[in-house]
């Protein structure tokens, strides 16, 4: 299970890294765990309420994937 921040983030300054390459979107996260099942994958806004650096409005990318079983 993972949740990350979008590009679109750098629009709100609500937290998360402020640079666009370490930000990602459900293509890229859909291509990296390709080789699982994906539960979930869903790119949202939300509303944070994670302490003082994590508040208000925020682009986020949430993904869970099942790992394939081995041969």
């Amino acid at each position: 299970m993972s949740e990350a921040f979008t590009p679109k983030q750098l629009e709100y300054k609500t937290g998360g890294p402020p640079v666009k390459e370490m930000l990602y979107t459900a293509n890229m996260l859909r291509d990296e765990f390709s080789k699982g099942e994906i539960l979930l994958l869903q790119q949202i806004m939300t509303d944070l309420h994670e302490g003082p650096y994590h508040r208000g409005t925020a682009s986020v990318v949430r993904l869970i994937v099942k790992r394939k079983p081995l041969p």
